[in-house]
């Protein structure tokens, strides 16, 4: 397994290609959603029989519980999918994975920050931190920035494993 993405040989994705893996991701999610939705507005009626009105109460500013368990949800899906296999079902279509920028696996709380804090700050930034994958030499975005992380093209790593084991070497 290829850990080191300080090597010369790893192609690192660009804004547009990460673009489209994540609107991917998004139209997956939003079809994923949509049954949790639908579990969540039986939750309702069932607690609106009986005169409890919780999920729609606002319990964060403007967001009430029903919110707020969809954006977990949402956010369970990034982290499940980089953590388990270090690429989300729309990178997977084109070929991309997360890797660390230090020759380590990926933690689980550098997954959690990338994908909470981290793309909560590129959201503030009205998008500029996702553009920022657009304009740095290793295509960091502020996410990939913040967590020590990079998004490469998987396809290299794999040239680069079994060239290794052809050579003895280890990068």
């Amino acid at each position: 397994m290829q850990r080191d993405c300080n090597s010369e040989n790893l192609e690192y994705a660009g804004f547009w290609v990460r673009f489209a893996a994540y609107v991917l991701d998004h139209m997956i999610i939003f079809f994923g959603l949509i049954g949790v939705r639908l579990v969540l507005a039986l939750a309702s009626f069932v607690l609106g029989l009986l005169e409890i009105n919780i999920l729609n109460t606002n319990v964060l500013f403007q967001y009430s519980l029903k919110d707020i368990a969809l954006y977990i949800c949402q956010v369970l899906y990034f982290i499940i999918c980089t953590y388990e296999t270090g690429t989300t079902f729309g990178k997977r279509i084109f070929h991309l994975k997360v890797v660390s920028a230090k020759e380590e696996r990926l933690g689980l709380f550098d997954i959690v920050y990338r994908e909470t804090i981290g793309r909560f700050l590129c959201h503030v930034s009205l998008g500029f931190g996702y553009l920022l994958a657009g304009l740095d030499q290793q295509k960091c975005g502020l996410h990939d920035r913040l967590s020590d992380t990079r998004v490469v093209y998987a396809k290299k790593i794999k040239e680069i494993h079994i060239e290794n084991e052809n050579t003895g070497f280890l990068l």
